[in-house]
């Protein structure tokens, strides 16, 4: 299967990140992202318990379409308590 470019926008804890992974499809994309999460320590000293949390939610329930558009679909985690909220975007290169 062909890997297609998904840019994820996330949120916890105040601060918001966009990342962008390729992938041969959503749940895919939402695992590289959560490996993703380790390296690039987006929400600093939490990253790593970030990309846990989304990795055992995964487990469980996958990215959910989001209603009335194409192509986006969101997930989230729970992470010390706090909400992990993260929005995955097919993306198309021009």
């Amino acid at each position: 299967m062909k890997a297609t470019l998904f840019t994820i926008v996330s949120e916890f804890d105040g601060t918001t990140s966009v990342m962008q992974v390729s992938a041969p499809g959503v749940e895919a994309a939402a695992e590289a992202w959560a490996r993703q999460l380790g390296a690039d320590m987006p929400f600093g000293p939490s990253s790593e318990r970030v990309a846990e949390a989304v990795e055992a939610s995964l487990r469980t329930l996958p990215p959910t379409p989001v209603a009335g558009v194409v192509g986006v679909w969101c997930l989230s985690a729970l992470c010390d308590d706090q909400l992990c909220l993260a929005h995955i975007v097919e993306t198309k290169l021009p």
